[in-house]
């Protein structure tokens, strides 16, 4: 992933994209050998909302909605697998966020609205662990 930050600050979309493929490709080996592991978990997720960034950045708006919500989906996992950890809640509003960001920019105002209400729910829940 470091390498992916490197070639985004030198703003070479590609470069980043390929790199993240390449982290993302790992991330999931390591998934199917050893399962799902909280760590391996969140960096993928990490990874995927990486590459939605990077492709609303390049103008690419479909291809930022489907990285966004493979992201969405390993959160999922990961709240399954850890339970509600403050960490894992974040991440999974985070990952509703992005995902209702497309939405919002696509034009669909009520796919947005629910996303980001699923966000706030989450951040409430958030804030009620910790108080």
């Amino acid at each position: 992933m470091v390498a992916a930050r490197v070639k985004r600050a030198d703003n070479d979309v590609g470069a980043a994209l390929h790199h993240l493929g390449e982290a993302v490709g790992l991330w999931q080996s390591m998934l199917d050998e050893h399962g799902d592991t909280p760590q391996t978990l969140r960096d993928l997720s990490v990874a995927r909302l990486e590459m939605g960034d990077l492709y609303v950045n390049a103008g690419d708006t479909m291809a930022a909605k489907a990285a966004y919500e493979k992201s969405l989906t390993i959160d999922r996992r990961l709240l399954d697998t850890t339970r509600e950890t403050p960490q894992s809640l974040r991440d999974l509003s985070v990952s509703l966020d992005k995902v209702g960001d497309v939405h919002r920019s696509a034009g669909d105002a009520a796919s947005a609205k629910a996303a980001y209400e699923e966000a706030l729910a989450f951040r409430q829940r958030l804030d009620a662990l910790l108080g």
